[in-house]
């Protein structure tokens, strides 16, 4: 575990020279949450960015033949695996966290309420769904490489974004506040049933990473 995290900080170095185009990329959320007054619509559009930018490491891997130097290094592959999906969760969080405090922030500038709760729960959920998108396209990374598989990759969101866009705009305050009910009156089945659900995806998936990536030359 150790050395997979280390290399979690591997990736994060790697990807250091972009910084300021990731935090080009929160002027979207930004401008979503100022133009709906403050709603989650911010969040939303932060966790779709992070779909898109996590294979930030793959492409610049590609470009610079990176996977070959691991090679090199004797690194086990598995921890290569297991520390790019450990990095892309943690841009998952990353940009949850900044998602909120930017929503917070605008929120009191409005001069409207801020429920914290509402708000983690809500961002939790986006980032597990997240998650299992990038499930899916992990594999076909490590299977093809970035340059193959980045339209591949990106299908995901051709489907995820307007289904994403038509939850906000046709369910109700009142729905969503009866599904908060639900959730309130039993959150441990649910949230049992949801972090089962995600653990057993992202497991697989990084089984067949994992068995993809083992098997690549460079």
């Amino acid at each position: 575990m150790n050395k997979a995290l280390s290399f979690v900080r591997l990736d994060f170095i790697t990807v250091k020279p972009y910084w300021k185009q990731l935090l080009v990329i929160l002027g979207a959320p930004v401008f979503m949450t100022i133009n709906t007054g403050g709603s989650t619509s911010g969040i939303v559009i932060a966790m779709m960015m992070g779909i898109m930018i996590f294979n930030f490491p793959f492409a610049i891997g590609s470009k610079n033949n990176i996977d070959a130097l691991y090679i090199v290094l004797a690194l086990n592959r598995n921890t290569v695996v297991l520390g790019r999906y450990l990095f892309t969760l943690a841009i998952n969080i990353y940009l949850g966290a900044a998602a909120n405090i930017i929503t917070f922030i605008i929120r009191t500038v409005m001069q409207k309420g801020f429920d914290v709760w509402t708000h983690f729960i809500f961002t939790a959920i986006m980032i597990l769904a997240c998650s299992i998108v990038q499930a899916v396209q992990l594999p076909i990374f490590f299977k093809f490489g970035y340059e193959k598989a980045r339209l591949a990759a990106y299908l995901p969101l051709f489907v995820i974004i307007p289904v994403a866009i038509l939850i906000q705009n046709f369910i109700s305050q009142e729905t969503m506040d009866r599904l908060f009910e639900w959730y309130a009156a039993n959150q441990a089945i649910t949230a049992v049933i949801a972090v089962v659900l995600w653990l057993s995806v992202v497991t697989i998936s990084y089984l067949v990473s994992a068995s993809c990536y083992k098997k690549r030359d460079f």
